[in-house]
């Protein structure tokens, strides 16, 4: 199968949990025979050019507020050379990116839902989400994208059953 799995974040830049959530899930993937594509939001990276990492073929893009665009015309490219069978998303402002694009439609889609995004957001940053109206208004816009993804989605997958419960 050729696999679209959709994130945020970069597994191979280190990090969190999810970064290595993530590298497994791929790996696992890649393993099993599939054809795995991968698109990751990095930060300071270049994010040109394909980049085959243990199996897994990388497409970054640069986290900004725009992400979601770039994300867009990621996915128009890939799809336009490559038919995937599913998409896997893992953080939903990503996921919304490849929603916005033509053609996604038609392709099943799989969340991973790994935490609500607004909350774990306010609590990350509590003042921040508490101060100001800009970011009490991200924490709905987060709400509202979340939604969005986990709506268009075929299946949710959830670690845990507090996340089920969260979820």
């Amino acid at each position: 199968m050729n696999v679209l799995v959709v994130s945020d974040v970069d597994p191979w830049d280190g990090g969190s949990g999810a970064e290595r959530l993530l590298a497994a899930h791929c790996l696992g993937l890649a393993e099993r025979g599939h054809t795995v594509h991968l698109i990751a939001g990095v930060n300071g990276r270049s994010a040109n050019g394909v980049e085959e990492v243990r199996q897994v073929r990388v497409h970054r893009y640069r986290r900004s507020l725009g992400a979601c665009w770039a994300v867009s015309r990621l996915f128009r490219a890939l799809a336009s050379r490559v038919r995937f069978d599913v998409m896997i998303f893992h953080q939903p402002f990503s996921a919304f990116g490849v929603l916005l694009a033509r053609g996604s439609r038609v392709i099943p889609k799989v969340c991973m839902f790994l935490s609500p995004w607004a909350e774990e957001y306010a609590a990350r940053w509590p003042l921040k989400s508490r101060r100001s109206k800009f970011w009490s208004g991200g924490r709905l816009l987060r709400r509202t994208v979340e939604r969005l993804v986990l709506s268009a989605s075929h299946r949710i997958f959830v670690l845990s059953r507090f996340m089920a419960a969260r979820l």
